[in-house]
């Protein structure tokens, strides 16, 4: 491997296809030693084989969007593998082996590919690069933001939730330039609309404040939005809310290439936090991010840009004074279009060090996914209605239109918890929707408390927050 890493790019991937070859070293993954973990690189060597394979093939379009849909149909599975070869090796031979093919077989390819898009991008007028803000979203829908989900690791997390028995439908969209946090994540959320450009990376309010995190989360609140913490599961599935998850983008800068060793376990926190929120009742799940990344062992390439043109400088863009002038290519930022934004070119950095960036103009940082996460066949808060709630005393009698068969209805102090029940548990609804429940202690009178309503499988449909004893 290490000498394959001191080939040229054509004869690295040829020599790659004979070390994979059954003969070879590819029929030691099926050996016990593999199973055992003690023969690393004959497992990364798939992988690498795989990454050689694809890239092969140049990703070319005739134009921006066009460069887009075949990154999002194919070119992601080659950052996929080589994500992939990083994971499985720990010890430093083993890694120094890897890295070294990696470059040989991949930075040409990602240079090749971020060159092509940055030609067909141009100026970055609409007509050639349209960043979009999503859709409104029907009631029933959580945000979910993930800093740094690039295409490849969000096709990971697609097929993961496949095989929990939901749905995951996978589109994707240009990310808003330049692709870093503080200007992209903004466009993102519900309340783009109420923002415009300010001073250094960020949009801001109308009123002039930057629109940090805490201002974007009181707008979006203002907006009607529930702005859920990762320890709030639940929020009112009836409404639509923002939430976060997943600090890919954050070990990246803070670990680099090492960050493939740590994808599996982000993958696995997400996962996790879209699987809890459509347990809680929430009809979909729209998972979104704000930008991608490259990643290259050993570093990036850098490039010099004066400190002196620039208001801010970042790894891969740089904010240039309003009588600043470049030969680097220039694109206007999203949320001023007569601000200008150098981009460092190809996969260089206008930083030194950087083996994980973004805030440039690649498929990798700009095609961003979104994914729309549902159950499958499943019941949701918007197929259900309570038609009617009365009270004869202490008695609840209640009417619920569009259940599935088998559903129940419960009283609670905590609509996701069954042990805050303050009846003997859930009642069956009839063939005809109604059911009845009996609260044993007056002293709850008056006092406000939950109706919810369970599917077959205790999943809830929907929750209505009620007075024990007042009819509406």
């Amino acid at each position: 491997l290490l000498e394959a890493g001191d080939m040229m790019p054509a004869d690295a991937r040829s020599r790659l296809a004979e070390l994979n070859r059954a003969e070879a070293h590819g029929r030691r993954r099926t050996w016990v030693w593999a199973k055992l973990g003690l023969s690393p690189l004959a497992v990364a060597l798939g992988p690498l084989a795989r990454a050689a394979e694809l890239s092969e093939k140049a990703l070319t379009a005739s134009d921006a969007s066009g460069l887009g849909d075949a990154y999002a149909d194919w070119g992601w599975q080659v950052d996929w593998a080589i994500l992939e070869a990083l994971s499985l090796v720990e010890q430093k031979d083993d890694v120094k082996a890897v890295e070294a093919t990696v470059r040989a077989v991949y930075r040409p390819w990602l240079e090749a590919a971020a060159k092509q898009f940055q030609s067909l991008v141009g100026d970055g007028n609409d007509s050639l690069y349209g960043a979009k803000t999503l859709a409104d979203q029907p009631a029933g829908t959580c945000l979910l933001f993930v800093d740094g989900l690039r295409m490849d690791v969000a096709r990971q997390l697609a097929s993961r939730l496949i095989g929990d028995g939901f749905e995951a439908d996978l589109g994707w969209r240009f990310a808003a330039l330049p692709t870093v946090t503080a200007t992209a994540k903004p466009v993102v959320t519900p309340v783009s609309s109420e923002l415009r450009g300010g001073g250094e990376l960020s949009p801001v309010t109308d009123a002039g404040t930057a629109a940090n995190i805490t201002v974007l989360r009181r707008l979006m609140k203002d907006a009607g939005y529930q702005v859920l913490t990762e320890g709030d599961l639940l929020g009112d599935p009836n409404g639509r809310a923002w939430s976060e998850a997943g600090k890919v983008d954050e070990t990246g800068h803070a670990k680099g290439s090492d960050l493939a060793r740590h994808i599996d376990y982000e993958l696995r926190g997400i996962e996790q936090r879209v699987a809890g929120l459509l347990g809680e009742g929430w009809a979909r799940v729209v998972l979104v991010t704000d930008h991608g990344f490259l990643l290259m062992p050993g570093g990036l390439p850098k490039v010099e840009l004066p400190e002196h043109l620039t208001v801010v400088r970042k790894g891969r863009c740089a904010r240039l004074k309003a009588d600043s002038e470049t030969d680097y290519q220039t694109v206007p930022w999203y949320w001023d279009d007569s601000v200008r934004f150098a981009m460092a070119p190809g996969i260089a950095c206008f930083e030194a060090g950087k083996s994980y960036e973004h805030g440039g103009l690649s498929p990798q940082e700009c095609v961003t996914p979104v994914v729309t996460v549902t159950k499958v066949g499943a019941m949701t808060a918007q197929d259900v209605e309570v038609s009617s709630v009365g009270w004869a005393g202490l008695r609840c009698k209640v009417a619920v239109k569009g259940a599935p068969d088998g559903a129940e209805i419960d009283l609670r102090s905590e609509p996701a918890s069954s042990d805050s029940t303050i009846v003997a548990g859930g009642k069956r609804l009839d063939d005809g929707g109604e059911a009845s429940l009996l609260v044993e202690d007056d002293s709850l009178l008056g006092n406000p408390v939950y109706l919810v309503v369970l599917g077959p499988d205790d999943s809830l449909l929907l929750q209505r927050e009620i007075k024990v004893g007042e009819t509406d």
